[in-house]
């Protein structure tokens, strides 16, 4: 994986959350992931020419009383020089940065919408790819390549192995075939707005606040705003108070919930 010399606007991130009490962070998009000996078949919507590199951070929380690991927050470091979370973690040695591809996807695994109680054939996605994952699918790019196409559109199997330790996206690729896009809805075929993506410094510190007294719960609503930004420092010396920081909220949301099953269901 290569970053680019200059940093992209959608990563300069806000920096601060709205003064509104009932504003939430922007749903993320679901994340691709399989369990342990499974498989499922996927389409790519990233050409593989330029595919976005990330640092994050993966974070425990406590949601309805169970450990979730399902957080992530872009790291600072790159875009704006210190990042909270990379101070939590230089100090207490957990929730380091890792380096991500981002691949926008459409898995095709039927699911039943709670909003509308029908059945949906397929959803949109993001894939995030580690070291080991980003070789394996450049290697796919290459041989999409070889055969005059593009890792767009087309269809690969995917299976996780056994190993406890084995990537959660994957661990083996297999090409299928190439899909025709167009006969999809548009708004199913387009990648992620990075914007998504975006780091929030307050929204991190407020994380981090959690995180240094201890309460991990989640439930999360945003209460007010502070400007001028909290110095990561100061939470490690106990500086910062529960008034500074407030309360917060990550939504998630159910996958594609929002959006009418579309007739066209793809058999492949």
């Amino acid at each position: 994986m290569t970053e680019s010399t200059t940093t992209p606007s959608w990563l300069v991130g806000t920096g601060k959350i709205s003064m509104d009490e009932s504003a939430k962070a922007p749903r993320k998009p679901f994340r691709f992931w399989l369990n342990r000996d499974s498989k499922s078949k996927i389409i790519f919507l990233s050409d593989g020419s330029d595919v976005p590199c990330i640092w994050e951070h993966q974070v425990k929380l406590r949601r309805k009383g169970k450990d979730d690991w399902n957080n992530y927050f872009t790291c600072l470091e790159a875009s704006q020089g210190t990042c909270p979370l990379c101070a939590y973690a230089e100090e207490f040695e957990m929730y380091w940065k890792q380096q991500v591809q981002l691949y926008s996807i459409i898995e095709l695994k039927p699911y039943r919408s709670k909003k509308t109680n029908k059945d949906v054939p397929y959803s949109r996605k993001i894939l995030t790819a580690k070291k080991a994952t980003s070789e394996i699918l450049m290697r796919k790019y290459a041989g999409r390549l070889d055969a005059n196409s593009t890792l767009r559109g087309a269809c690969f199997e995917v299976y996780r192995g056994t190993d406890p330790k084995s990537a959660s996206v994957g661990t083996d690729f297999e090409f299928k075939t190439m899909v025709d896009l167009s006969k999809l809805p548009k708004e199913d075929i387009l990648p992620f707005d990075l914007n998504l993506f975006a780091p929030d410094r307050l929204l991190m510190t407020r994380v981090v606040e959690r995180l240094m007294r201890g309460d991990l719960s989640g439930g999360l609503t945003h209460s007010s705003d502070t400007s001028g930004g909290i110095n990561p420092q100061d939470l490690i010396s106990g500086g910062v108070s529960e008034d500074d920081v407030g309360d917060f909220v990550i939504d998630y949301g159910d996958p594609q919930g929002n959006e009418e099953p579309h007739d066209l269901a793809i058999q492949l």
